[in-house]
């Protein structure tokens, strides 16, 4: 699978007098936007007979779950009342995903 690229949005200022001088209510700004190390991962945590782990916590650690505890993961987020979770973490490294309940 192809590795898509991602961008860091990136911030700008655009002054109330820029504005004012536009003839239109559109203001326009050209921006560079630079490469992102960062993924959006996103899923759905399922019980084995296929019904969402509602309101589980999600623990996401970096290259290994050697002596894993909730208490050492890397990241962590929450699934919602349909058993779904997204966090942002690092793009192109191994992670390891636990679900509890």
């Amino acid at each position: 699978m192809a590795v898509k690229k991602t961008y860091k949005p990136q911030e700008i200022k655009v002054s109330a007098t820029a504005i004012a001088k536009s003839p239109t209510p559109m203001y326009d700004k050209d921006i560079s936007p630079t490469l992102w190390g960062l993924v959006l991962l996103e899923g759905v945590a399922k019980w084995s007979t296929n019904s969402a782990i509602i309101s589980g916590a999600v623990a996401i650690w970096k290259n290994s779950v050697a002596d894993s505890t909730i208490s050492t993961a890397n990241y962590l987020t929450f699934t919602d009342s349909s058993g779904r979770y997204a966090i942002t973490v690092p793009a192109q490294q191994k992670l390891a995903i636990k679900v509890y309940s």
